[in-house]
C-alpha cells in the first residue's frame, strides 16, 4: 500500500489527498487495529459503515491510468535466432544455448512480474462507488465484483 500511496503522491496529489481518509481506514482493517464483533470478520456493511463517503467527482480513469504496471519488460524477452546460420540450425550446443537464454529470459521476467505491486485500487475504488462489495477477515480484504461474463453468455444463448 506504501508503494501505491507513493505514486499518487507523486503524480497525482490532489487524488491521494481523496483518498486518504479511505486508505486509512483500510491500513486499520489490513493491520486488525480495528477488530471486529464477532467471528467472520467484517461484512459488507460494517465495512462500509467505517469508510466515508465515496468522494464526489473521484476520476477512477485517472487513478487506473496511474496505477497501472509497467508491464513491458514481458514484451523484450531474450533469445538467439539460430535459423538463419545453417551451422548453427545444425549444432547442438547451439540449440542448447538458445534454449538456455529463452528459458533464463523468462525466468527473470516471471520474478520481475511477481515482485509488482498487487493492482487493487481500482476494483476497491468501483466496488466503494457501489459496484461490488467487501469482505475482510484477519487481516485480508476481499473485493467482489460483478463479472458479466456469465449473464452476457445467458443472453446470447437467449437469442
Amino acid at each position: 500500500m506504501k508503494l501505491l500511496s507513493g505514486k499518487l503522491l507523486l503524480l497525482e496529489p490532489n487524488l491521494l489527498s481523496q483518498l486518504q481518509p479511505a486508505l486509512k481506514v483500510l491500513h486499520q482493517l489490513l493491520t486488525q487495529q480495528i477488530k471486529p464483533t464477532d467471528r467472520y470478520g467484517f461484512d459488507d456493511a460494517s465495512i462500509r459503515a467505517l469508510l466515508p463517503p465515496f468522494p464526489t467527482g473521484l476520476d477512477i480513469e485517472a487513478i487506473q491510468q496511474t496505477v497501472e504496471p509497467d508491464l513491458t519488460f514481458l514484451e523484450d524477452l531474450d533469445s538467439i535466432d539460430i535459423t538463419q546460420d545453417k551451422q548453427l540450425k545444425k549444432s547442438s550446443a547451439a540449440r542448447y544455448a538458445a534454449k538456455k537464454v529463452v528459458k533464463d529470459s523468462a525466468r527473470t521476467a516471471g520474478r520481475e512480474f511477481l515482485d509488482l505491486p498487487n493492482y487493487w485500487l481500482p476494483d476497491f475504488l468501483e466496488a466503494w462507488k457501489g459496484d461490488g462489495s467487501f469482505q475482510s477477515g484477519w487481516g485480508v480484504l476481499s473485493i467482489y465484483r460483478r463479472n458479466p461474463k456469465h449473464t452476457e453468455l445467458a443472453q446470447i444463448s437467449e437469442l
